[in-house]
């Protein structure tokens, strides 16, 4: 779970990794590029929301 309230935003715009400008052109992708970019860009999700959204502790 993610303290949503807390994402520090100003770090996204300057994360290098969110870019993603090693993507390749996808006019002439096959299904296994279309695949692969999109394990490629999830992963890069889930760093960018561990990276930049702290957890949220449990209070009870």
């Amino acid at each position: 779970m993610y303290a949503y309230s807390r994402t520090q935003c100003d770090s996204f715009k300057t994360d290098q990794k969110l870019k993603m400008t090693d993507t390749p052109d996808v006019i002439n992708w096959t299904l296994e590029d279309a695949n692969r970019a999109m394990e490629t860009w999830t992963k890069t999700m889930q760093m960018m929301i561990d990276r930049h959204i702290p957890q949220a502790s449990d209070r009870i």
